[in-house]
């Protein structure tokens, strides 16, 4: 969980004329925070798309199917955007695929990360 981020940052280093995006689930954005200041600190311009559903949904996955009861894997969200200002990102709450697309436009060039609240 929240390797996309990392991989991200990597993959912009080695390729910096390249766009990149990560997508990372918001229980996995929780856990970038160390990743989130070397964007800063590096000028590292990424974007960050963060599909919000306030829960652990992969782990909630499989005692659901055994029709288990879950525990632990449901959470109270994250402010996306406030997280992303925190580490001098660009935050945005984004509800339609179109919203993402138009978002999107004009972030592949900045010298700052974006980082985009999907919500349903």
């Amino acid at each position: 969980m929240g390797v996309a981020v990392p991989l991200a940052i990597g993959y912009k280093r080695a390729a910096p004329d390249t766009p990149v995006v990560a997508v990372v689930g918001d229980a996995g954005f929780d856990m970038t925070a160390g990743d989130l200041a070397t964007l800063r600190d590096m000028q590292v311009p990424v974007v960050i798309v963060v599909p919000v559903d306030n829960a652990l949904a992969l782990i909630e996955k499989k005692p659901t199917a055994m029709q288990l009861a879950n525990h632990g894997v449901q959470f109270v969200g994250t402010d996306i955007v406030a997280v992303a200002q925190a580490y001098g990102g660009i935050g945005e709450v984004v509800e339609s695929a179109q919203g993402l697309q138009a978002a999107f436009k004009g972030r592949f060039g900045a010298r700052h990360f974006h980082g985009f609240g999907l919500s349903d």
